[in-house]
């Protein structure tokens, strides 16, 4: 028998090396919205973190000639940073209006990142599957990530995920961000321009 993937979800992944004591003055410069642990400012890696930006355009350059867009350019926008103390979490979400999302991690432990299958089987009762059934690829509902300190991820802005809850005492810091293509592609009817703020 052959098997044939149809579709790919790809998740990018790299360690990228910080800069510890810029990272440290940048995170005591932060302005925290408290009651939901998110920074005000939403354009962090252009402001308090643009150290980093050149690392984030690189990474992201480098997933969008991966994926194909090697003649599409992108802009970087709403960068923002989070703390996830002990016993907390986040629900499902995802990033609207953006093509892809990444996040940078902060933390030596950190909670893991879990990740919906937008093509979950539709028998989600798991009653019918006998002990000795195993969890394969093309019949799991989500994917979980532990990333570690200096990590940077990306997958499409359309991926629902949450944050699981953090068991450690150390929060859990990262910074989130979304990107767009920019420029002119399309054609016929699809044809736009799009340009940065």
């Amino acid at each position: 028998m052959n098997t044939i993937d149809l579709f790919a979800i790809p998740l990018f992944s790299d360690n990228i090396n910080l800069d510890d004591q810029k990272v440290e003055i940048a995170w005591q410069s932060v302005n925290w919205d408290r009651p939901n642990r998110v920074s005000h400012d939403m354009d962090l890696l252009n402001t308090h973190f643009s150290f980093m930006m050149p690392q984030v355009k690189s990474f992201t350059r480098t997933v969008m000639d991966t994926m194909g867009f090697c003649d599409i350019d992108f802009h970087v926008f709403r960068s923002w940073a989070t703390i996830t103390p002990k016993n907390l979490f986040s629900n499902y979400h995802k990033h609207t209006n953006s093509f892809l999302s990444g996040v940078i991690y902060f933390s030596d432990q950190t909670s893991p990142i879990v990740f919906e299958n937008p093509y979950q089987l539709t028998y989600s009762n798991n009653n019918w599957r006998d002990s000795t059934y195993e969890v394969l690829k093309y019949s799991k509902n989500n994917s979980i990530l532990s990333p570690k300190k200096g990590d940077m991820i990306m997958f499409l802005s359309s991926i629902s995920h949450a944050i699981s809850p953090n068991t450690f005492y150390e929060d859990r810091k990262s910074i989130a961000f979304n990107v767009v293509p920019i420029g002119t592609y399309g054609q016929k009817d699809s044809k736009i321009s799009l340009i940065p703020e």
